[in-house]
């Protein structure tokens, strides 16, 4: 891989993209420069931690986000965020210190 080149890689609860229907509901936007995850559906099923590593030959950066399933009101922080069983969902990794 060149220094050019870089690879981007996603995860459920340390499980790789893809992940089956079963455990997660979320799809990888193909078309997107950032890698982005998204649902039209948010189901108990896709609660856990979603993680995303992008690394080329020098760098390597990482980011998180703890994804709760409520049925009411949700609150969302730095790293938690929580959403109602049917909403739409946009976790995104971000780079922290």
């Amino acid at each position: 891989m060149g220094s050019g080149e870089g690879l981007v890689m996603v995860y459920k609860d340390n499980r790789a993209y893809p992940w089956p229907g079963g455990e997660s509901h979320f799809i990888l936007y193909p078309e997107s420069a950032n890698q982005t995850i998204y649902t039209q559906e948010v189901r108990s099923s896709d609660a856990g931690r979603y993680s995303c590593q992008a690394r080329n030959d020098t760098t390597i950066l990482e980011g998180d986000i703890t994804l709760t399933v409520l049925g009411a009101a949700g609150v969302s922080n730095d790293r938690e965020l929580h959403v109602f069983t049917g909403q739409q969902a946009l976790p995104v990794a971000s780079r922290h210190n």
